[in-house]
């Protein structure tokens, strides 16, 4: 009889545990009215990761407003074999960038987690310590390395990865983390099976055919890049196998939603996340203009305008666009930004919006009849250094050096950086990094099956000089911004991004790599960039990146330092504790407030940069 009453008390537990609230609500009245200590704008990587580690605190009372809706459930999202289907959808950003370029973003809880790759890298050391170096104190390579790690939930490779290729440092990654990393399934056999989801499930498993190594080999021998074991150590020039942010060997995406909100989302009644509402704008205290009081919301264009309140603090966390232009319909940029949409300068802060740094990738195939031994996910990455790429390296550093003064002018002329100073302590860093440091300055990613039954490389210069910029066009918060990477603006990306994709061609062109392909290059192909000794001449990739002789480069995505981490001096927007300057209770935690380009895919920094600032609020409210 005991044992009878125990199971029906523990059925009544559970389902209470089932009937709690979840967080997540779109229902704006269940917000509306109430006085919260934090409000967070963005329910990307960084606004849940900010969430879910202050409302530890049950005395701390936090509220996300995220313009998107709650997909993790959606097949674009849940699994990383979907990558790409979420790209024009519902889901993206899709921000059209000027010369008809796409910049793509995740507009869904988790952010752009949610829709990107799922590669796992991080910069070298001497990146990490330029952020420093920009007059960051507290922004030691050691101290991110272990915000960074806290985030991370690293699975080693099972003995079955490392036979094919997999490998780590355990020092750079973290094993207790929530954001779940591993390498793909290996499969428990080579061989397929005829029909139905076995057949799927194997086919879905980390790539054994010898293609990977092929490429290993290859590039050792055209470009002399060495193997490495990781990619996310403290040097990274060389190639690796690379992990990727997967739940489980099926393949299922990690996310920041899956990792920071799912194993809270029925137990802290603290904490609150709004869908489908977007935070227009900042509500100042009229007694006291650099006092946030709260956020005003909009479900749509038009349509009725609320707002909801912060006691202490608003964290602005909604990525390197959407935060300047919010800032900006605040009244905090320059003044005649702001005069253009017609908002009073509340704080004179003129490098809102600019400094903005956007990679650009050009992808070579080559065609293949090879069985690739599985569908991934991709996870071949080589980061080649200046020395690998151009035999003149030298007289490279030596033109840069020459020409900083009169690019930084260029610059600030154009618009898109506030002073020559800021640009040139910028560049110095990455000169120091590139050329005495071998920061990697590209990115070889290498594809199985992409483009369309070929062996694909997508190759990008990393770390782009020209600078750009985005502007609120109105201040209708539905506007689309005026975003202006300004991509290839000087010279010296072009160059930097011809040797890259030269580097890419001698690659396919070299044994045994070579031998995997039906006819060499088919993309762009000699016809359209003819061979030479030089891999091609520079006027003919030139004009197949810019689109002039078909091809055209990508946006990859990357966009950052909108709302540069930097004194202000220099064209900062907020100082080492992501405090807003000139503001009483306004932080920036998100891409934006990274001042320079890393040598790596950006989610590994920024959950690391998530937790140093959740860190760093709560160390405040102390």
């Amino acid at each position: 009889m005991r044992f009878a009453i125990s199971l029906a008390l523990l059925a009544t537990v559970a389902t209470s545990v089932r009937a709690a609230p979840s967080v997540i609500t779109s229902d704006l009245s269940s917000v509306q009215g109430k006085d919260f200590d934090y409000v967070i704008v963005g329910g990307g990587l960084t606004g849940l990761a900010v969430a879910n580690r202050l409302s530890e605190d049950p005395n701390v009372s936090v509220l996300v407003l995220e313009a998107g809706n709650d997909n993790r459930q959606d097949g674009r999202v849940k699994s990383i074999y979907a990558y790409g289907q979420a790209f024009g959808s519902e889901l993206d950003w899709s921000w059209q960038a000027t010369g008809s370029k796409t910049i793509r973003g995740g507009k869904t809880l988790g952010g752009s987690t949610s829709i990107n790759g799922g590669a796992w890298t991080r910069g070298s050391k001497e990146q990490y310590e330029a952020i420093a170096n920009l007059g960051n104190s507290g922004w030691s390579y050691e101290d991110l390395t272990k915000y960074m790690n806290k985030a991370e939930g690293f699975s080693p490779p099972s003995s079955a990865q490392s036979r094919l290729g997999a490998k780590y440092d355990p020092v750079v990654h973290g094993s207790d983390g929530p954001v779940k990393t591993m390498f793909s399934d290996p499969g428990s056999s080579s061989s397929r099976r005829s029909v139905g989801a076995g057949q799927e499930a194997l086919e879905r498993r980390m790539y054994s055919g010898a293609q990977q190594s092929d490429f290993l080999s290859s590039i050792k021998t055209a470009l002399g890049v060495n193997v490495i074991d990781d990619l996310s150590s403290a040097k990274i020039d060389g190639a690796a196998y690379t992990p990727n942010s997967i739940l489980n060997l099926a393949g299922d995406r990690t996310s920041s939603a899956t990792a920071y909100l799912s194993p809270i989302e029925f137990s802290r009644s603290n904490l609150a996340v709004l869908t489908g509402y977007r935070g227009t704008r900042i509500k100042w205290d009229p007694n006291n203009p650099g006092k946030a009081i709260g956020v005003v919301v909009q479900q749509y264009q038009n349509g009725p305008k609320s707002h909801v309140n912060a006691k202490r603090e608003v964290v602005l966390a909604a990525g390197a666009i959407n935060t300047p232009l919010l800032l900006q319909r605040s009244g905090v940029g320059s003044k005649s930004d702001l005069a253009s949409i017609g908002v009073n300068q509340v704080i004179d802060l003129p490098g809102v919006g600019k400094n903005l740094q956007e990679q650009t990738m050009n992808t070579l195939g080559a065609r293949t009849t090879i069985d690739y031994g599985g569908k991934g996910p991709s996870n071949m990455i080589a980061m080649p250094s200046i020395y690998e790429l151009m035999s003149n390296a030298t007289d490279v550093k030596n033109y840069i050096n020459s020409n900083l003064q009169g690019w930084a002018q260029q610059m600030v002329n154009q618009g898109h950086a506030v002073n020559t100073q800021g640009l040139i302590n910028q560049w110095k860093q990455a000169v120091s990094n590139i050329f005495d440091s071998r920061a990697p300055v590209s990115e070889l990613f290498f594809d199985s099956g992409y483009p369309a039954n070929s062996l694909g490389i997508d190759a990008w210069y990393l770390l782009p000089f020209s600078r750009g910029s985005v502007r609120a066009s109105s201040y209708d918060a539905f506007s689309a911004p005026n975003l202006n990477p300004n991509y290839f603006s000087l010279p010296i990306d072009m160059d930097m991004t011809v040797a890259t994709l030269r580097g890419a061609r001698k690659i396919f062109k070299t044994q045994p790599l070579a031998g995997l392909t039906t006819k060499g290059e088919t993309q762009p192909g000699f016809s359209v960039v003819p061979d030479n000794v030089n891999q091609g001449g520079y006027r003919w990739w030139r004009a197949w990146v810019l689109g002039i002789s078909g091809g055209g480069f990508n946006s990859v995505s990357h966009p950052i330092a909108t709302c540069s981490m930097m004194p202000e001096a220099m064209g900062g927007v907020v100082d080492p504790n992501f405090k807003l300057y000139r503001s009483q209770n306004v932080r920036i935690v998100d891409a934006s407030v990274l001042p320079v380009q890393l040598s790596a895919h950006l989610s590994s920094t920024l959950y690391g940069i998530a937790e140093k600032a959740a860190d760093t609020i709560k160390g405040s409210s102390t």
